[in-house]
């Protein structure tokens, strides 16, 4: 069985799992901790030397190992979470900042690294901490620290673990910005360790979504927003997540829990391909509708609820309601103003419903 490679050539890809994504009860030999047997991500960065057509094949653990010897290391810059200052003793200047290597700051002329490192302080926000110590900074700080030593360097490869991850919410948006920015300006290519679905959602080009160490879908962020190959790839991404119910399939009708029904379209029903009985229904709190228009388009399928909590969210709101034996969210527009208690009609929009298999999760709607 051949494994997935992800050839990459200065895109920014971003590995998305929940925490504690390892594989469970790795075997020894195991590569990374992910079982030979199953599928897991292994990832050939041919920005630093090409192959034929950009493409690589690891045949064995040996030639994995082989590919990847101390030459391809020199170009790669690795960004750990939590980091404690590198051990290092001097203060938040240009030689911190270069990591105490300023001759890997030799690009194209003279060592730049003095004005490089400078410019990097200023973008992270470090300026009023030039004079301080890595171990007198806060945890967010060192590892503001630990990027710059990261970006100064003009690598060609960026190997970042959760970089954002003690950083305040404000800064943590900022800094979002920031490394896409500079990755474009770079033209490295940037992978990127997170367990934050909108870091990945906001900053790749690519998302990898891993479960138990086991890939479960590679795509843009949109294709695996609308079209998730399973149930796990439609919670991890949204916020909220996806709205799942139970239902029975019978004929063109999907009956839920607590006794509504829904008619399914025709190209619904086709997808399908006449796969009836117990199933998982899911559809994304957007494609909840309230309004009149698409109420009076979907006559047939109008259901109501009472709504048990709110979220006022500025941009939008969030309403929460007990429907189909489930706790329901549907997000709707910030006009659209409803209070705890009041009771709301809607419709799930046709073409947004997905259905998922009962027991493996693989998304019938989505199937090739």
């Amino acid at each position: 069985m051949k494994k997935p490679w992800i050839c990459l050539a200065g895109i920014f890809l971003a590995a998305a799992c929940l925490s504690g994504c390892q594989q469970k009860d790795p075997k020894p030999g195991d590569v990374a901790g992910y079982d030979p047997g199953e599928e897991y991500l292994s990832i050939w960065v041919h920005s630093i030397e090409d192959t034929e057509e950009g493409q690589a094949y690891r045949e064995s653990v040996e030639s994995f190992n082989e590919a990847f010897d101390g030459k391809y290391f020199a170009d790669i810059e690795f960004v750990p979470r939590n980091d404690s200052g590198g051990g290092y003793s001097d203060k938040v200047n240009a030689s911190v900042m270069s990591g105490g290597l300023p001759d890997v700051l030799t690009v194209d002329g003279p060592n730049v690294s003095a004005y490089a490192a400078n410019g990097i302080i200023q973008l992270l926000g470090l300026e009023e901490y030039r004079y301080r110590k890595p171990k007198n900074l806060s945890g967010g700080q060192r590892q503001r620290v630990a990027l710059g030593r990261a970006i100064v360097k003009n690598q060609k490869v960026f190997l970042m673990d959760e970089p954002l991850s003690n950083l305040d919410a404000k800064l943590r948006v900022s800094m979002r910005t920031e490394i896409s920015k500079l990755h474009r300006q770079l033209g490295a290519t940037t992978i990127y360790v997170t367990h934050d679905q909108v870091e990945a959602m906001t900053m790749a080009d690519r998302i990898v979504i891993m479960k138990d160490g086991v890939i479960q879908q590679v795509g843009k962020p949109m294709e695996l927003y609308d079209h998730p190959k399973n149930q796990f790839v439609a919670g991890f991404i949204g916020s909220p997540q996806m709205n799942f119910f139970d239902v029975k399939v019978e004929g063109n009708l999907a009956k839920f829990k607590d006794g509504n029904t829904l008619a399914l379209s025709e190209a619904t029903v086709n997808k399908l391909k006449g796969r009836q009985g117990e199933m998982i229904l899911g559809i994304r709190g957007e494609d909840i509708k309230l309004d009149e228009q698409n109420l009076g388009l979907n006559q047939e399928n109008h259901m109501s609820a009472v709504i048990t909590d709110t979220e006022v969210m500025g941009n939008e709101n969030n309403l929460y309601f007990e429907f189909g034996g489930a706790q329901a969210v549907a997000r709707v527009s910030k006009y659209e103003v409803s209070q705890i208690g009041d009771t709301i009609d809607f419709v799930f929009m046709p073409s947004k419903i997905h259905f998922f298999d009962k027991d493996t999760g693989v998304n019938y709607t989505e199937e090739a």
